[in-house]
């Protein structure tokens, strides 16, 4: 019996460890949702996790997004890490609490800026993204790995998690309203901001080039990268995302409307534009769930007394949606179970 388990290339074992790494990682992150170290380092074993599961399959395919998923991750960690150490208060260290980070993130709003930035882009929360590597991770597990299915499935229920108590860590740290008798204890940060800006200029260059970069290391295995035309919709979530940004950043009176309205945009052009009846109604779905998130998200940030921010929760929901959009042109047609568990898994 021992033997016909690992008969189809010893896949069991990393199969097994992956998804132990990925459940346990998103369990401890649950229980140490308030404290943004443990955080930050339960999400790196959950990344352990789909690296090994990485690991086990075969092909230069997934070869390819193994090197993207962790070239990508390292440094979006990384960053986070990186960034809190500048935002926390030397006399709590490793107890520091998310509600600690407020002061700190209203009196150092690009350090602010960068941990949230590091903490949305780990988990595909940020306009910088590399969807593609766990999409060809995902392709090479259901190529290659008995049980590929299960182990999909506990990747979409991990990652979900984790995407959940990212945004949330990030709305508790960097949006909520500080209390002012608290600003008189905080000292000068520590650590070294050059460090922390090369960190997030290199995530900003791995998403924004993350098309040669992917076809370099594709070259490199000898792996038929398929290209396509992206959907217009994913130019209007990916366009809204940065200009919403930068509104938020010059601190424009109406920057919460032009989240909402990119997002309205993002819906017309999913009804207008031609796709398979499947895939037009995901892309309709997405759409609907991206305007209404953001124009719930108008009364959120109204009751801040329109405090900037890098990645607001609208856009938070359009670069989440903006992944999704990228998998869903007329090239897609989602007739079997391989292509439907590329669209729900491949860019988490």
């Amino acid at each position: 019996m021992t033997e016909s388990l690992f008969s189809a290339g010893g896949f069991l074992v990393p199969l097994l460890v992956g998804m132990a790494l990925m459940l346990y990682g998103a369990a401890q992150s649950v229980r140490q949702r308030n404290n943004p170290r443990s955080l930050i380092l339960w999400g790196s074993l959950h990344d352990a996790g789909i690296f090994c599961l990485g690991l086990g399959a075969s092909g230069g395919i997934n070869s390819t997004g193994l090197w993207l998923f962790v070239l990508f991750q390292a440094a979006a960690r990384l960053l986070a890490w990186t960034a809190l150490s500048r935002l926390t208060p030397p006399a709590l260290g490793a107890t520091v609490q998310l509600q600690d980070l407020c002061a700190a993130s209203k009196r150092q709003p690009w350090t602010a800026a960068c941990f949230g930035l590091g903490m949305l882009a780990a988990v595909g929360g940020s306009p910088f993204l590399v969807p593609e590597a766990r999409m060809f991770i995902s392709s090479g597990i259901l190529g290659s790995m008995p049980g590929a299915m299960a182990a999909l499935l506990c990747m979409a229920l991990a990652t979900t998690v984790l995407v959940w108590l990212h945004v949330e860590a990030v709305r508790i740290a960097v949006l909520d309203v500080a209390d002012d008798d608290s600003d008189g204890s905080w000292a000068a940060p520590a650590g070294n901001v050059f460090v922390m800006l090369g960190l997030a200029v290199v995530v900003a260059l791995l998403g924004v080039f993350r098309g040669p970069i992917t076809g370099m290391l594709a070259n490199a295995y000898n792996a038929a990268v398929p290209h396509s035309a992206a959907h217009p919709a994913y130019w209007c979530y990916y366009a809204g995302a940065f200009i919403t940004g930068i509104a938020f950043l010059v601190k424009f009176d109406r920057a919460p409307l032009v989240g909402v309205a990119f997002a309205a945009l993002a819906l017309v052009s999913t009804l207008a534009a031609e796709a398979a009846p499947t895939a037009k109604l995901f892309l309709i779905m997405i759409s609907v769930v991206a305007l209404v998130v953001s124009v719930y998200s108008l009364s959120y940030i109204h009751e801040r007394h329109g405090r900037y921010l890098v990645f607001p929760a609208a856009d938070v929901c359009l670069a989440g949606g903006h992944c999704f959009l990228r998998r869903l042109g007329k090239h897609v047609r989602l007739l079997g179970a391989h292509d439907l568990c590329l669209l729900l898994f491949g860019g988490a």
